[in-house]
């Protein structure tokens, strides 16, 4: 009897130190399937643009965390990676804005040395002579991946970990469809997302050759929906497509760009129909990087404000209260 109670006590103890494991070593994030009861999941999608209203992302982050709008998940591609993952790691907001003023985010975006390095490119090509290869890019992203894993708080380095489910999206290169980064060194994840074709070399994972996720899925509404969002607030950074005179295509640039703009509009307005709600900020034109960063996130907080009555709305009509605190300082 003595030993039956002993082998028992043996077998609940190692049972017991497993349930414990799981529970310990279980990432913050995961897309596991909700329990049975829970309230509908809410995705905010960040999507891509250009870098200098990629701040806008910020303003929106600062409207819901101010009024307590809750975020289960967070699906970014581009620019949108680069803030929506900065957030989700927990980086706060304040900081978040303390870099978009001195621009910190994008020190390793040296513009005025394009030229030098285009022209210098032949140079680059002299590794090969001792077998030595890499993709093609101006710059290599790695001081830019080294920040990102600097400025994250040191126990949410990895994805998994992060303090609110986050995918990032980019592009495969090899095979051209998406690919959901949803675990792996955050750095590198960003990096892969947001690495701009011809700007930034490729980055290699997991058999896969990434580039910006832009490419395959400016807004990833889809994506979010795939990963088990019920709601979803997508940020739109693209202006809506304006009317143009006829006079204005005789220049052949004008033509090639117009055109570009209208696929990128017709990919974007499939995405957005199937967001619960959109917030698309406004930007003024024609301002210098800097002013054009501040004004970017005044433009998102302001867009984001605006809709605050419908986002309401909408969680209300889904049961999900506005009151939890998104905030993650």
């Amino acid at each position: 009897m003595l030993d039956y109670f002993a082998k028992l006590k043996k077998h609940f103890s190692v049972a017991l130190a497993a349930a414990l494991s799981v529970l310990l070593l279980a990432p913050l994030s995961s897309f596991a399937e909700k329990p049975p009861g829970s309230r509908p999941t809410v995705a905010l999608v960040l999507g891509g643009g250009l870098s200098r209203v990629g701040p806008a992302h910020v303003g929106v982050l600062k409207v819901f965390e101010k009024e307590g709008i809750p975020i289960d998940m967070i699906v970014g591609a581009s620019v949108g990676a680069i803030y929506g993952g900065l957030f989700a790691a927990g980086v706060s907001t304040s900081e978040l804005e303390k870099m978009v003023r001195n621009k910190s985010i994008f020190s390793d975006y040296r513009t005025l040395a394009i030229p030098v390095r285009i022209l210098a490119d032949p140079l680059l090509h002299i590794p090969v002579l001792w077998g030595q290869r890499h993709y093609a890019g101006l710059y290599r992203g790695e001081h830019f991946a080294a920040f990102i894993n600097k400025t994250i708080p040191p126990p949410c380095r990895n994805v998994e970990q992060a303090r609110i489910k986050f995918c990032a999206v980019a592009a495969n290169l090899l095979d051209g469809k998406p690919c959901l980064l949803t675990k792996g060194n955050f750095g590198k994840v960003i990096q892969a997302s947001s690495a701009e074709a011809i700007l930034r070399r490729p980055v290699k994972m997991d058999g896969k050759l990434l580039a910006d996720g832009g490419l395959v899925s400016l807004i990833p509404v889809e994506e979010a929906r795939s990963l088990g969002a019920d709601i979803i607030i997508a940020v739109d950074l693209d202006d809506p497509l304006p009317p143009e005179p006829a006079e204005k295509f005789y220049s052949l640039i004008n033509v090639g760009v117009r055109a570009f703009n209208i696929i990128v509009a017709r990919l974007d307005e499939h995405q957005v129909k199937n967001a619960d709600i959109v917030i698309q900020p406004t930007f003024t034109k024609h301002r210098s990087l800097g002013s054009t960063a501040a004004a970017a996130m005044e433009a998102g907080e302001k867009a984001a404000t605006e809709a605050l009555p419908k986002i309401r709305q909408c969680l209300d009509r889904h049961g999900c209260a506005s009151s939890e605190k998104v905030s993650v300082q």
